[in-house]
């Protein structure tokens, strides 16, 4: 059955079906006397009889409506370092499936792409979210400064790594070099601890 987001309520048991979601009826070649299933913001699924299509909209009548319990328990948080091109679209995407209830995408030191994308991952998050079963959209925050996002107050458990230093071992075209990992070190000035072995092996390889 196909599965659509309709963030408004229904209105004495109308829903009113979005244009942006009509492309999914005509491909399927839906029409009045079909049926569908929608969720709303507020997590409920309603199974829809459709009753109208037109080229600008389309209403349909709930004919039975549930509070489906599919979400984490865990108000999970991912803070992605941006990634170039399809990869961070792969990010979103995948996070949502996963159950992630904030993507909240950081602009590091050594990050390559750069730009807002919020809308675009946005989308891809309402996409998998109706693929996938979920009866919750992410959000999915624009993209920041990593000092940014550390400063904000985030809620919730916080694991520490230990009272040792952590360092991390990179390993480019072989050779081998220790330096302190300053973006765990700047996280934990900031609050919050990463649970980390005492050491942590990174290897990099370069693409030729």
């Amino acid at each position: 059955m196909l599965r659509l987001f309709v963030p408004e309520a229904p209105d004495e048991g109308v829903v009113r079906i979005p244009r942006a979601e009509l492309k999914h009826l005509r491909v399927l070649r839906l029409g009045p006397g079909d049926r569908l299933c929608v969720f709303d913001d507020a997590g409920r699924e309603h199974e829809v009889v459709l009753e109208q299509v037109t080229a600008r909209e389309a209403t349909g009548r709930v004919v039975g409506t549930s509070l489906a319990s599919r979400e984490s328990p865990l108000e999970l948080v991912l803070m992605p370092a941006l990634v170039k091109h399809d990869r961070m679209d792969w990010v979103v995407e995948k996070a949502t499936e996963l159950g992630v209830a904030r993507i909240a995408p950081v602009v590091t030191r050594f990050s390559v792409a750069r730009g807002d994308h919020g809308e675009r991952w946005r989308r891809i998050a309402t996409a998998a979210a109706k693929q996938c079963g979920r009866t919750r959209i992410p959000a999915v925050d624009a993209a920041r400064p990593l000092d940014g996002a550390l400063s904000e107050s985030w809620p919730g458990l916080r694991r520490r790594a230990g009272s040792r230093s952590i360092r991390t071992r990179s390993r480019f075209r072989g050779r081998r070099i220790y330096a302190r990992h300053r973006f765990v070190q700047r996280a934990v000035n900031r609050g919050v601890y990463p649970e980390l072995p005492e050491e942590t092996q990174l290897l990099w390889y370069k693409r030729l």
